[in-house]
């Protein structure tokens, strides 16, 4: 009888320690198998995140990832936002927006930062060289106004090099309408803004502002032919540029006659008959010596006539060559005798 009473005993130890047994691994299993809510990101930001005061909040392009307690992960879109989306930023102090995203009875939230700029501190734009150049607007609110800048700015950087050198510095005010043609005239920039043609009034604009010269006239670049006839010598300068006229040309040559380039004649203040005096530096070079011609040629980048009272002037143009300037009562002898001069002091070198 006792020996069955043991083997009772154990059975029923036995049995029991398997029921608390099972109920463990059913609780482990129940654990391994669930997750829960962690955390939310911003894993990429929207498009914009800078704003003009005004502008509404938009949130494209953001992407909201959660992550869970089982180390996983996934992209979600039923989040929320304070504030929504469209929502007209007025509030300059405000600098971030509330992300919620709410799972079971598990909410995570996370914040984007955002910059949003009250309007009053852009009444101004620069443009190339320039700084504050004034811009007011006429019947378009703040907002659109700072959207006009913002294109007028994208626009003036895609012009050329060489139109942007002529604006720069001839702008000198900037009007916003409602609407109309845009136009530029007098250094006042006028843009309707919603125009998609502000590129070409700035590129019109800057022809307007060339020097543009006639035959026979002539100026500066930074490429000066002397070969073929294009000179180009004084500075073209914005709208006040003056073109110089040629009255002839001074044809540089070696000891054995061959062409080495020729050299312009204008006047500087002399506004006499060209003839004679042209005809009389033309024969003073003519007349030179072979050794005298070997050391000139090709060196002249300019010869002026004036009515200098003084004695006449050889000075470097800074690139190798000379402006020579004589006095319009020079003869083709004394012409002649001043070249010599300036050769034999090594003026000329």
């Amino acid at each position: 009888m006792k020996t069955r009473n043991f083997w009772n005993v154990i059975v029923v130890a036995l049995f029991v320690l398997a029921l608390f047994t099972g109920c463990d691994n059913n609780h482990d299993n129940g654990d391994k198998g669930s997750k829960t809510l962690d955390r939310i990101e911003i894993t990429t930001n929207p498009t914009k995140t800078t704003y003009w005061q005004g502008e509404n909040l938009e949130l494209a392009g953001l992407v909201v990832t959660a992550f869970y307690t089982d180390s996983t992960s996934q992209t979600v879109t039923s989040y929320t936002t304070n504030p929504q989306s469209n929502t007209p930023l007025n509030n300059t102090a405000l600098n971030v927006v509330r992300i919620s995203y709410t799972e079971g009875e598990i909410t995570e939230t996370v914040n984007l930062t955002i910059t949003v700029t009250a309007t009053s501190t852009l009444d101004t734009i620069t443009l190339g060289n320039n700084t504050n150049i004034p811009v007011t607007r006429t019947a378009v609110t703040a907002t659109q106004a700072h959207s006009a800048l913002t294109l007028i700015a994208d626009v003036y950087a895609s012009l050329s090099a060489e139109d942007k050198e002529i604006l720069d510095g001839e702008i000198v005010s900037i009007t916003i309408t409602a609407s109309g043609a845009d136009n530029a005239t007098d250094g006042i920039l006028t843009f309707a803004h919603n125009s998609a043609t502000l590129k070409a009034t700035l590129e019109t604009y800057a022809n307007t502002l060339k020097c543009t010269c006639t035959d026979n006239k002539y100026f500066d670049t930074d490429d000066i032919d002397l070969v073929t006839g294009e000179e180009k010598i004084e500075k073209c300068t914005g709208k006040n540029c003056t073109c110089i006229e040629i009255f002839g040309y001074v044809r540089m040559e070696n000891s054995s006659g061959a062409s080495l380039g020729r050299a312009p004649i204008v006047r500087d203040d002399f506004t006499g008959d060209m003839v004679t005096i042209v005809a009389n530096i033309q024969t003073g070079y003519a007349d030179l010596t072979g050794l005298n011609k070997n050391t000139i040629s090709n060196k002249i980048a300019e010869v002026r006539v004036t009515t200098l009272t003084g004695a006449n002037i050889c000075v470097s143009d800074g690139a190798g060559k000379y402006i020579i300037t004589f006095r319009e009562d020079r003869t083709a002898n004394q012409i002649r005798a001043i070249f010599m001069e300036w050769v034999s002091e090594g003026i000329i070198q």
